[in-house]
Protein backbone atom coordinates (compact mmCIF):
# COMPACT_ATOMS: atom_id res chain seq x y z
CA UNK A 1 0.00 0.00 0.00
CA UNK A 2 1.03 3.32 -0.79
CA UNK A 3 2.46 5.31 2.23
CA UNK A 4 0.96 9.06 3.21
CA UNK A 5 3.48 11.49 4.56
CA UNK A 6 3.85 14.69 5.94
CA UNK A 7 6.91 16.68 4.38
CA UNK A 8 8.84 19.96 6.23
CA UNK A 9 8.59 22.28 3.44
CA UNK A 10 9.95 25.50 5.75
CA UNK A 11 11.16 25.97 8.87
CA UNK A 12 14.24 24.61 10.71
CA UNK A 13 13.39 21.05 9.85
CA UNK A 14 13.04 21.69 6.18
CA UNK A 15 13.26 18.68 4.47
CA UNK A 16 12.29 16.50 7.13
CA UNK A 17 9.53 14.03 6.58
CA UNK A 18 7.23 11.71 8.28
CA UNK A 19 5.14 8.44 7.02
CA UNK A 20 2.07 8.20 8.55
CA UNK A 21 0.86 4.66 9.60
CA UNK A 22 -1.98 2.88 8.02
CA UNK A 23 -4.17 3.34 11.04
CA UNK A 24 -3.66 5.08 14.49
CA UNK A 25 -3.27 8.70 15.51
CA UNK A 26 -0.24 10.27 16.50
CA UNK A 27 0.63 13.46 18.34
CA UNK A 28 2.79 17.15 17.06
CA UNK A 29 4.32 19.33 19.86
CA UNK A 30 6.94 20.40 21.84
CA UNK A 31 7.24 17.03 23.71
CA UNK A 32 9.87 14.92 23.29
CA UNK A 33 7.72 11.68 23.89
CA UNK A 34 5.79 13.09 20.84
CA UNK A 35 5.72 11.29 17.18
CA UNK A 36 6.33 14.22 15.40
CA UNK A 37 8.40 16.72 17.82
CA UNK A 38 8.90 20.44 16.55
CA UNK A 39 10.81 22.53 19.40
CA UNK A 40 9.54 26.45 18.33
CA UNK A 41 8.40 28.40 20.99
CA UNK A 42 5.03 29.22 19.19
CA UNK A 43 4.57 25.19 19.43
CA UNK A 44 2.27 23.99 22.63
CA UNK A 45 4.21 20.92 24.20
CA UNK A 46 1.05 18.73 22.96
CA UNK A 47 -0.37 20.62 19.83
CA UNK A 48 -2.13 18.98 17.65
CA UNK A 49 -3.06 14.97 16.59
CA UNK A 50 -3.41 13.13 13.26
CA UNK A 51 -5.84 11.00 13.04
CA UNK A 52 -5.56 8.01 10.36
CA UNK A 53 -8.90 6.73 9.27
CA UNK A 54 -8.75 4.31 6.66
CA UNK A 55 -7.98 6.57 3.52
CA UNK A 56 -9.35 9.89 5.92
CA UNK A 57 -6.45 11.75 7.63
CA UNK A 58 -8.14 13.91 10.09
CA UNK A 59 -5.72 16.94 11.78
CA UNK A 60 -7.33 17.94 15.38
CA UNK A 61 -5.72 21.50 16.87
CA UNK A 62 -5.28 20.47 20.64
CA UNK A 63 -6.15 23.91 22.06
CA UNK A 64 -2.60 24.78 21.32
CA UNK A 65 -1.88 28.22 22.28
CA UNK A 66 -0.79 29.77 19.13
CA UNK A 67 -3.16 27.64 17.12
CA UNK A 68 -2.66 25.62 13.53
CA UNK A 69 -3.09 27.18 9.99
CA UNK A 70 -4.68 25.63 6.99
CA UNK A 71 -3.50 26.74 3.85
CA UNK A 72 -3.04 30.33 5.51
CA UNK A 73 -6.56 30.39 7.84
CA UNK A 74 -6.38 29.62 11.18
CA UNK A 75 -8.57 26.05 11.42
CA UNK A 76 -9.17 23.49 14.49
CA UNK A 77 -10.06 20.01 12.23
CA UNK A 78 -10.08 19.49 8.66
CA UNK A 79 -9.79 16.16 6.89
CA UNK A 80 -6.71 17.03 4.93
CA UNK A 81 -6.25 16.80 1.08
CA UNK A 82 -3.22 15.80 -0.87
CA UNK A 83 -1.05 19.61 -1.13
CA UNK A 84 -2.37 21.02 2.12
CA UNK A 85 -0.05 22.66 3.86
CA UNK A 86 -0.10 23.05 7.66
CA UNK A 87 1.89 26.01 9.56
CA UNK A 88 2.95 25.44 13.17
CA UNK A 89 4.90 28.25 14.59
CA UNK A 90 7.61 29.08 11.30
CA UNK A 91 7.43 25.32 10.27
CA UNK A 92 5.23 24.51 7.32
CA UNK A 93 4.45 20.66 6.88
CA UNK A 94 3.16 19.37 3.05
CA UNK A 95 0.72 16.67 3.29
CA UNK A 96 1.21 13.91 0.31
CA UNK A 97 -1.38 11.23 -0.54
CA UNK A 98 -0.37 8.66 -3.44
CA UNK A 99 -3.81 8.12 -3.86
CA UNK A 100 -4.36 11.52 -5.28
CA UNK A 101 -0.78 12.76 -5.75
CA UNK A 102 1.24 13.17 -9.30
CA UNK A 103 0.67 10.84 -12.00
CA UNK A 104 3.63 8.09 -12.96
CA UNK A 105 5.23 9.88 -15.76
CA UNK A 106 4.24 7.36 -19.51
CA UNK A 107 7.22 5.45 -20.59
CA UNK A 108 8.77 6.72 -23.73
CA UNK A 109 9.24 4.52 -26.57
CA UNK A 110 12.15 2.22 -27.32
CA UNK A 111 13.88 4.28 -29.78
CA UNK A 112 13.95 2.30 -33.39
CA UNK A 113 17.42 1.15 -34.51
CA UNK A 114 17.58 0.36 -38.41
CA UNK A 115 17.96 -2.94 -40.36
CA UNK A 116 21.94 -4.14 -40.50
CA UNK A 117 22.66 -4.21 -44.10
CA UNK A 118 23.60 -7.82 -46.04
CA UNK A 119 26.09 -7.61 -48.47
CA UNK A 120 26.48 -11.70 -48.35
CA UNK A 121 24.92 -11.49 -51.94
CA UNK A 122 26.47 -8.49 -53.46
CA UNK A 123 28.94 -9.67 -56.02
CA UNK A 124 32.90 -9.44 -55.47
CA UNK A 125 35.38 -6.66 -56.01
CA UNK A 126 38.30 -5.44 -55.46
CA UNK A 127 37.78 -4.76 -51.94
CA UNK A 128 36.89 -8.36 -50.84
CA UNK A 129 40.45 -8.91 -50.56
CA UNK A 130 41.41 -5.90 -48.47
CA UNK A 131 41.56 -6.40 -44.59
CA UNK A 132 40.49 -4.05 -41.41
CA UNK A 133 43.95 -3.16 -41.15
CA UNK A 134 44.25 -1.95 -44.53
CA UNK A 135 40.83 0.33 -43.84
CA UNK A 136 42.13 1.86 -40.63
CA UNK A 137 45.49 2.94 -42.11
CA UNK A 138 43.94 4.45 -44.80
CA UNK A 139 41.13 6.31 -42.59
CA UNK A 140 44.33 8.02 -41.40
CA UNK A 141 46.54 7.97 -44.55
CA UNK A 142 43.83 9.94 -46.52
CA UNK A 143 42.52 12.58 -43.96
CA UNK A 144 42.89 16.01 -45.16
CA UNK A 145 46.12 17.43 -43.66
CA UNK A 146 44.95 21.07 -42.89
CA UNK A 147 42.19 19.92 -40.27
CA UNK A 148 42.52 22.32 -37.21
CA UNK A 149 41.25 21.51 -33.75
CA UNK A 150 38.57 24.33 -32.41
CA UNK A 151 39.67 24.48 -28.58
CA UNK A 152 37.22 26.89 -26.49
CA UNK A 153 39.55 29.86 -25.03
CA UNK A 154 40.08 30.60 -21.60
CA UNK A 155 38.79 33.26 -19.26
CA UNK A 156 41.49 35.70 -20.10
CA UNK A 157 40.78 35.62 -23.76
CA UNK A 158 36.76 35.22 -23.73
CA UNK A 159 36.67 38.62 -26.13
CA UNK A 160 37.68 36.30 -29.37
CA UNK A 161 34.58 35.04 -29.00
CA UNK A 162 32.05 36.46 -31.32
CA UNK A 163 28.21 38.09 -29.55
CA UNK A 164 28.12 39.21 -26.65
CA UNK A 165 28.32 37.57 -23.12
CA UNK A 166 26.47 38.64 -20.21
CA UNK A 167 28.70 38.33 -16.79
CA UNK A 168 26.76 39.18 -13.39
CA UNK A 169 28.52 41.67 -11.93
CA UNK A 170 29.71 41.34 -8.34
CA UNK A 171 27.01 42.69 -5.81
CA UNK A 172 28.13 46.45 -4.41
CA UNK A 173 27.78 46.46 -0.93
CA UNK A 174 27.71 50.09 0.16
CA UNK A 175 30.06 51.31 3.16
CA UNK A 176 27.36 53.47 4.65
CA UNK A 177 23.80 54.93 3.99
CA UNK A 178 20.39 55.96 4.85
CA UNK A 179 17.38 53.36 6.21
CA UNK A 180 14.82 55.72 4.81
CA UNK A 181 16.73 55.02 1.31
CA UNK A 182 17.19 51.53 2.10
CA UNK A 183 15.27 49.53 4.32
CA UNK A 184 16.98 47.47 6.72
CA UNK A 185 15.29 44.42 5.44
CA UNK A 186 16.17 45.08 1.73
CA UNK A 187 19.59 45.94 3.16
CA UNK A 188 19.76 42.42 5.22
CA UNK A 189 18.71 40.83 1.98
CA UNK A 190 21.54 42.46 -0.23
CA UNK A 191 24.22 41.21 2.34
CA UNK A 192 22.86 37.83 2.44
CA UNK A 193 22.95 37.58 -1.55
CA UNK A 194 26.36 39.10 -1.62
CA UNK A 195 26.94 36.48 0.95
CA UNK A 196 28.85 39.19 3.43
CA UNK A 197 30.89 38.14 6.47
CA UNK A 198 30.41 41.32 9.28
CA UNK A 199 28.58 43.33 10.79
CA UNK A 200 25.66 46.14 10.03
CA UNK A 201 25.43 48.78 12.17
CA UNK A 202 22.17 50.59 12.57
CA UNK A 203 21.73 54.17 14.25
CA UNK A 204 18.12 55.20 15.77
CA UNK A 205 17.05 57.41 18.32
CA UNK A 206 20.42 57.18 20.10
CA UNK A 207 20.48 53.34 20.27
CA UNK A 208 22.95 51.17 18.25
CA UNK A 209 21.82 48.24 16.69
CA UNK A 210 24.16 45.14 15.17
CA UNK A 211 23.42 41.88 12.79
CA UNK A 212 26.24 40.27 12.39
CA UNK A 213 26.81 37.87 9.15
CA UNK A 214 29.04 34.63 8.02
CA UNK A 215 29.03 33.83 4.95
CA UNK A 216 25.46 36.00 4.12
CA UNK A 217 23.88 34.06 7.14
CA UNK A 218 22.51 36.36 10.69
CA UNK A 219 24.91 34.31 13.58
CA UNK A 220 23.39 37.47 16.14
CA UNK A 221 21.65 40.44 16.53
CA UNK A 222 22.01 42.83 19.39
CA UNK A 223 19.21 45.36 20.04
CA UNK A 224 20.03 48.63 21.63
CA UNK A 225 22.03 47.79 24.90
CA UNK A 226 20.08 44.82 25.61
CA UNK A 227 22.17 41.87 25.05
CA UNK A 228 19.49 38.87 26.97
CA UNK A 229 17.36 39.23 23.86
CA UNK A 230 16.70 36.55 21.98
CA UNK A 231 18.23 37.00 18.34
CA UNK A 232 14.96 36.18 16.60
CA UNK A 233 13.08 38.64 18.58
CA UNK A 234 15.49 41.32 18.75
CA UNK A 235 15.30 40.98 14.69
CA UNK A 236 11.51 41.28 15.13
CA UNK A 237 12.14 44.74 16.54
CA UNK A 238 14.88 46.44 14.17
CA UNK A 239 12.61 45.73 10.99
CA UNK A 240 10.03 48.28 11.83
CA UNK A 241 12.81 51.00 12.30
CA UNK A 242 12.56 53.48 9.40
CA UNK A 243 14.99 56.44 10.28
CA UNK A 244 18.42 56.34 11.00
CA UNK A 245 21.59 55.42 9.55
CA UNK A 246 23.29 52.19 8.95
CA UNK A 247 27.34 51.48 8.20
CA UNK A 248 28.97 48.12 7.25
CA UNK A 249 31.71 46.87 8.53
CA UNK A 250 33.47 43.58 6.97
CA UNK A 251 34.77 41.29 9.09
CA UNK A 252 36.08 37.54 7.05
CA UNK A 253 36.86 35.94 10.18
CA UNK A 254 33.89 36.92 12.32
CA UNK A 255 32.85 33.40 13.75
CA UNK A 256 29.35 32.02 15.15
CA UNK A 257 26.50 29.65 14.61
CA UNK A 258 23.80 30.73 12.27
CA UNK A 259 20.24 31.34 13.27
CA UNK A 260 18.89 30.27 10.14
CA UNK A 261 20.28 28.57 7.31
CA UNK A 262 17.96 30.62 4.88
CA UNK A 263 18.15 34.36 5.08
CA UNK A 264 15.42 34.83 3.42
CA UNK A 265 13.03 32.30 5.08
CA UNK A 266 14.04 34.07 8.57
CA UNK A 267 13.10 37.58 7.30
CA UNK A 268 9.78 35.96 5.98
CA UNK A 269 9.15 34.62 9.43
CA UNK A 270 9.91 37.54 10.98
CA UNK A 271 7.47 39.67 8.91
CA UNK A 272 4.83 37.81 8.97
CA UNK A 273 4.98 37.51 13.14
CA UNK A 274 5.14 41.28 13.00
CA UNK A 275 2.03 41.73 10.59
CA UNK A 276 0.19 39.25 12.93
CA UNK A 277 1.06 41.25 16.22
CA UNK A 278 0.23 44.85 14.40
CA UNK A 279 -3.35 42.78 13.71
CA UNK A 280 -3.48 42.45 17.63
CA UNK A 281 -2.78 46.03 18.86
CA UNK A 282 -6.06 47.12 19.71
CA UNK A 283 -6.44 44.36 21.79
CA UNK A 284 -3.14 44.50 23.78
CA UNK A 285 -2.05 47.33 26.50
CA UNK A 286 0.31 50.27 25.73
CA UNK A 287 3.91 49.08 26.48
CA UNK A 288 4.70 51.04 29.25
CA UNK A 289 1.47 49.98 30.80
CA UNK A 290 1.49 47.31 34.32
CA UNK A 291 -0.22 44.86 34.24
CA UNK A 292 -1.66 43.30 37.68
CA UNK A 293 -2.72 39.84 38.78
CA UNK A 294 -6.15 39.49 39.49
CA UNK A 295 -7.53 38.78 42.97
CA UNK A 296 -9.31 36.20 43.44
CA UNK A 297 -7.92 34.48 40.84
CA UNK A 298 -10.77 33.16 38.83
CA UNK A 299 -9.68 29.89 38.13
CA UNK A 300 -7.30 27.01 39.23
CA UNK A 301 -3.61 27.75 37.81
CA UNK A 302 -3.35 24.23 37.01
CA UNK A 303 -5.79 24.81 34.37
CA UNK A 304 -3.50 27.23 32.60
CA UNK A 305 -0.99 26.11 29.31
CA UNK A 306 2.70 25.36 30.60
CA UNK A 307 3.55 28.92 28.67
CA UNK A 308 0.64 30.97 30.17
CA UNK A 309 2.25 30.19 33.56
CA UNK A 310 4.93 31.57 32.52
CA UNK A 311 3.69 34.85 31.27
CA UNK A 312 1.44 35.01 34.70
CA UNK A 313 4.65 34.72 36.29
CA UNK A 314 6.27 37.31 34.42
CA UNK A 315 3.13 39.41 35.18
CA UNK A 316 3.36 38.97 38.71
CA UNK A 317 7.14 39.63 38.92
CA UNK A 318 7.71 42.43 36.75
CA UNK A 319 4.08 43.84 35.85
CA UNK A 320 4.89 46.17 32.85
CA UNK A 321 4.29 45.33 29.44
CA UNK A 322 7.43 45.53 27.89
CA UNK A 323 9.40 43.74 30.12
CA UNK A 324 7.04 41.08 30.00
CA UNK A 325 7.49 41.06 26.10
CA UNK A 326 11.16 41.26 26.98
CA UNK A 327 11.65 39.04 29.74
CA UNK A 328 9.44 36.22 28.07
CA UNK A 329 11.49 33.36 26.29
CA UNK A 330 8.52 33.04 23.67
CA UNK A 331 8.45 35.62 20.72
CA UNK A 332 6.78 38.64 21.07
CA UNK A 333 3.22 37.18 18.82
CA UNK A 334 3.02 34.47 21.78
CA UNK A 335 3.65 36.34 24.73
CA UNK A 336 1.31 39.08 22.86
CA UNK A 337 -1.57 36.03 22.74
CA UNK A 338 -0.91 34.60 25.33
CA UNK A 339 -1.34 38.00 27.30
CA UNK A 340 -4.65 38.67 25.06
CA UNK A 341 -5.96 35.25 26.40
CA UNK A 342 -5.28 36.22 30.23
CA UNK A 343 -6.79 39.36 30.08
CA UNK A 344 -9.98 38.11 28.30
CA UNK A 345 -10.03 35.14 31.24
CA UNK A 346 -9.68 38.01 33.99
CA UNK A 347 -6.30 36.51 34.97
CA UNK A 348 -4.48 39.65 34.60
CA UNK A 349 -5.94 43.55 34.21
CA UNK A 350 -4.06 46.83 33.34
Amino acid sequence: MAEKTLVFISGKYEGGSYTLPEQGTITIGRGGELDIVVVEDMVSRRHAEIRVEGEQVVYQDLGSTNGSFLNGERFSKATLKHGDRLALGSSILEYRSPETGLQEAPKMPEPSIPPRLDFSDAPPSELSDRSEDDFAEQSFVDAPSDLSIMSLPDEDNLSSLDGDIDIAPPVEIPENGTIEEETIRETIELLGTARFSGVLKIDSDDETHAVSFKNGQLIDVQHGEYEGLDPRKALSRLLPIDEGVFTIEKNDSISGQAIEADTDKLLGATVYQLQEFESLMNKLPAPEDKLIVCRPIPGQLRSLHEDELDIFQLVFNVGFFQLVLDRSTSSDLATARTVERLLENGYIKV
